[in-house]
């Protein structure tokens, strides 16, 4: 996490130094991978974890989803990284002013598979219903925190490897303007 902060502090700065980024890299994780955390964002264009957090090739897993779920395809990309991979931080990062999110908000029913999107941001969405602020903004932070509990008690891998503590599972809120990752504490 501290590698990830220390990152993210030097992408706010604007004085990233860009990691394995070349060539070397690439030729160094070709054969194998050993990442030092498994990221599970919103497949927002803004949001590039790579860059957010000052890290290249091999230093990151990250899955990408419209609003940050967990469903069971992204639960076994999670579960691949801890077994596999030895992956030993999954972070949950969320970002203001989520689509997804703001889609589930509205009353109209979307088009397409759009729709299951918009199904798992609902409970976040009643989840932050009862909360002081900004119904967004408690939204986005509110499906941040069921997503981490979510894979919390994703059975059998994640769930077992988060009890025993050998896995940490955080969720963080990405601030757009300033770049800041946001540590969540629940």
């Amino acid at each position: 996490m501290q590698r990830l902060l220390e990152g993210n502090w030097r992408y706010r700065s604007d004085r990233m130094t860009r990691p394995n980024q070349g060539a070397k890299s690439r030729l160094e994780t070709a054969t194998a991978q050993h990442p030092m955390a498994a990221v599970l964002t919103c497949s927002d264009s803004r949001l590039i974890m790579e860059s957010i957090f000052d890290c290249g090739v091999g230093n990151l897993f990250v899955c990408r989803i419209a609003g940050n779920f967990a469903d069971d395809s992204v639960v076994g990309s999670l579960e691949f990284a801890v077994q596999e991979l030895g992956v030993r931080l999954l972070l949950v990062v969320g970002h203001e002013r989520c689509g997804a999110i703001t889609a589930a908000l509205n009353d109209v029913r979307p088009p397409g598979q759009i729709e299951r999107l918009v199904a798992y941001a609902r409970p976040a969405v009643e989840l932050a219903r009862g909360r002081p602020g900004e119904l967004l903004d408690n939204a986005v932070r509110a499906n941040i925190e069921l997503t981490v509990q979510a894979l919390r008690e994703a059975k059998p891998v994640l769930s077992s490897s988060y009890d025993s503590g050998s896995i940490v599972i955080r969720g963080a809120y990405y601030h757009l303007v300033s770049g800041e990752i946001e540590i969540m504490h629940f």
